[in-house]
């Protein structure tokens, strides 16, 4: 006696529903796009002014937006394994390819790098649910610089130089600061810190603390998976190095985040829920996590246990959104992977992205690992 089993459900991203009619009038343009570009692209001989002199009146595009398009559509010739998820989805348009070239070029020519970030890349935009959300142009971006600051780049203790500059136009003025990550996300949380306590704008907070009119104590919790306490990931900023000053004023601990019988969070299990969410979990919502409020998936006077697998970071908008019934949504208590329900009969799939989402937290260890061994072997022979 044989039991049938159900075949698995098809993976693919919810832009890519072939039963909606704007999903596939959308993907067409896309397909179109790829198609223009790659079928105009010059020879790598070819004279730069006179191709994008000849193009520019001939697709109406200005000369820097098409020099960005083809500097795009190039990188892809790179990256073999994401052009292949490419011409199997469709998901990439011209603003989420310009943002790859952009990230890569960190790397320079190095081929062996960007060999291990397309086939990163490649299985970042293969879908693994159905109906999952489409990686949106900031998470690309913030997806490529965790892996090249946390995996390929180890020493980001290069000394940034800092500097600082003063502008006047009119009645007034600009400052802008050069300065590491790591500094500028510890200033950013002071300035937050002290625009709530004295209930000012953050550009009046910043004037405060510049003139001592204030003074700010902030906790900012950061995350690390390898062995080196001064290499931490920071939501918003990414993988950041430590100063001297911010190192020497840092503690290291494993966070135990255990259930409370208690409506309020404890400090741990928010620092746990951030780690795990790095932004507002509305699919393609942006909101760092820390701004955002925690939101019991079962409600607590329903029942629902003040717990890392029944919290989730929803920004105040979207947190309203749901309080108000007109979306819901069930979280895989494991993963953190989120089914989003929405009033017209959809779905959609958002999967958890912070440093301590389960799959991150495998995933880093192991390309560490891999990288370590590389070296090894390149050491031994």
């Amino acid at each position: 006696m044989t039991t049938a089993t159900a075949p698995p459900k098809q993976a693919y991203f919810s832009t890519n529903d072939v039963e909606d009619t704007v999903c596939v009038m959308a993907m067409v343009q896309r397909i179109q796009s790829w198609q223009l570009f790659q079928g105009i692209l010059p020879q790598l001989e070819d004279d730069v002014e006179c191709t994008l002199a000849s193009l520019a009146k001939r697709l109406g595009l200005s000369r820097w937006r098409l020099s960005s398009a083809i500097q795009a559509h190039f990188r892809m010739r790179e990256l073999p394994l994401t052009t292949a998820v490419q011409t199997e989805h469709w998901i990439l348009d011209l603003p989420r390819l310009q943002i790859i070239d952009v990230e890569l070029r960190l790397l320079g020519t190095d081929e062996a790098q960007i060999q291990l970030v397309d086939a990163a890349l490649a299985d970042f935009l293969t879908p693994k649910d159905p109906r999952q959300h489409v990686p949106t142009e900031p998470e690309i971006r913030n997806f490529l610089r965790g892996f090249i600051d946390g995996l390929l780049k180890p020493d980001l203790s290069e000394a940034v130089e800092r500097a600082v500059s003063v502008s006047y136009t009119g009645g007034q003025a600009t400052v802008v600061l050069k300065t590491d990550k790591a500094t500028a996300a510890a200033i950013a949380r002071h300035i937050d810190k002290a625009a709530k306590q004295e209930g000012i704008s953050k550009a009046q907070a910043l004037e405060h603390l510049i003139f001592d009119r204030t003074r700010t104590k902030v906790v900012i919790n950061t995350y690390r998976t390898g062995e080196d306490p001064s290499r931490v990931f920071i939501p918003a900023a990414g993988w950041c190095a430590l100063g001297d000053y911010l190192a020497q004023n840092s503690a290291v601990r494993t966070l135990e985040a255990n259930d409370v019988a208690q409506y309020v969070p404890t400090a741990e299990i928010r620092a746990w829920v951030q780690g795990r969410d790095a932004t507002c979990r509305w699919p393609g919502c942006s909101m760092p996590a820390h701004y955002c409020q925690l939101d019991h998936r079962v409600e607590y006077d329903e029942g629902g246990p003040t717990t890392v697998g029944n919290l989730v970071s929803l920004c105040q908008h979207h947190h309203n959104v749901k309080t108000d019934g007109r979306v819901r949504y069930v979280m895989d208590p494991f993963t953190g992977d989120i089914v989003w329900m929405f009033e017209d009969g959809t779905f959609e799939v958002d999967r958890a992205a912070g440093p301590f989402a389960p799959r991150n937290i495998h995933w880093k260890l192991t390309w560490e690992r891999f990288l370590k061994l590389q070296r090894r072997t390149l050491q031994g022979s």
